[in-house]
């Protein structure tokens, strides 16, 4: 994996409000010049009057997206699929710590009751949830494949191949490929314990050893509901635990665990829902392909027996792992 001294450290100040801003450089004046100043404060307001990176992007300092040069608002602050206020209000915690009325709605049984528990605003959370992780997996794709600073978890212990980096990032956009497609909202966040239990259905963690969802696996590498907090990704970074009893021992920076971590997810579905055909289980098992077929395709650049090196231990849905 890579070594300790590929990496540097970002020197940071704190400002009047408290926040973290990066120093000013040796020898050179903290106040920015009118032109900067401009720049920043459109940026600031979420839209663009000039580029502030070499190739034309610019970085938005309120949440720290990359954006392109052709992008007149910050893309993550203003999304198609999420008013600003809604995505605003998830960064914020107050849709994900139960201070909202829908909270912790997702479920993995697919049975049709599940639809009729979800209401517009649990829509619009998802929504905002779905757009904040997959934004932190592109920024955190790029600051790696930058050579940025990364914490001493993504350096040790770590598979060498899939902890290269350029695997390592595209395994990030993999991930967030899979959380984009439009059957992935039901592995976003935790199931719903009461929600199974009015439909009638046994608890999820009766079946399974180890639920986990995707939003725990984003936050094990960064917490992206501290955007707006923390507007430098360097600050967001994660150890890389999970936060489930029984896989404390994964890491998420070791690539193979986080493919594992992935896939688990869809095991645990699959399993509760048992072997019954259906539409959801049909969905469950193309999101699946989708994942492996990507990590098949990243391992063909090795030789036969460096694939079964590298390659992650893909287990079933009754296997002893998954299933009590």
């Amino acid at each position: 994996g890579a070594d300790d001294g590929d990496s540097y450290i970002e020197v940071l100040e704190i400002d009047d409000d408290g926040n973290f801003a990066p120093a000013p450089a040796a020898g050179h004046a903290s106040q920015a010049t009118p032109a900067e100043a401009a720049t920043i404060t459109t940026a600031q307001g979420h839209s663009r009057a000039s580029s502030i990176a070499g190739n034309g992007k610019w970085r938005c300092p309120s949440c720290s997206f990359l954006n392109e040069e052709f992008d007149s608002k910050c893309t993550m602050c203003f999304d198609d699929d999420s008013t600003e206020a809604e995505l605003a209000k998830f960064l914020r915690g107050s849709a994900f710590d139960g201070s909202s009325d829908f909270g912790d709605i997702s479920n993995h049984s697919f049975g049709q009751g599940n639809d009729s528990l979800r209401d517009d605003g649990g829509d619009q959370a998802w929504k905002a949830l779905r757009a904040t992780d997959t934004r932190e997996l592109d920024s955190l794709a790029e600051h790696i494949s930058e050579g940025r600073s990364l914490p001493k978890e993504a350096h040790k212990n770590v598979d060498e191949f899939w902890g290269a980096t350029h695997n390592f990032p595209q395994l990030l956009r993999l991930f967030r490929q899979i959380i984009l497609h439009p059957a992935s909202q039901r592995f976003l966040e935790p199931v719903n314990e009461n929600h199974l239990m009015i439909m009638g259905l046994p608890p999820f963690n009766s079946v399974v050893k180890h639920p986990l969802c995707f939003h725990a696996i984003v936050t094990a590498l960064s917490k992206s509901e501290d955007a707006l907090k923390c507007h430098h990704l360097v600050m967001r970074l994660s150890n890389g635990q999970l936060n489930v009893v029984g896989l404390q021992h994964w890491n998420m920076w070791n690539g193979t665990h986080l493919i594992e971590a992935i896939d688990l997810v869809f095991l645990n579905a699959l399993a509760y829902n048992g072997s019954e055909e259906s539409q959801e289980k049909i969905e469950t098992e193309e999101l699946r392909k989708i994942l492996w077929d990507g990590v098949n395709s990243m391992l063909k650049s090795l030789k036969p027996h460096e694939r079964r090196q590298h390659l992650p231990h893909k287990r079933t849905p009754t296997n002893d792992f998954v299933t009590r």
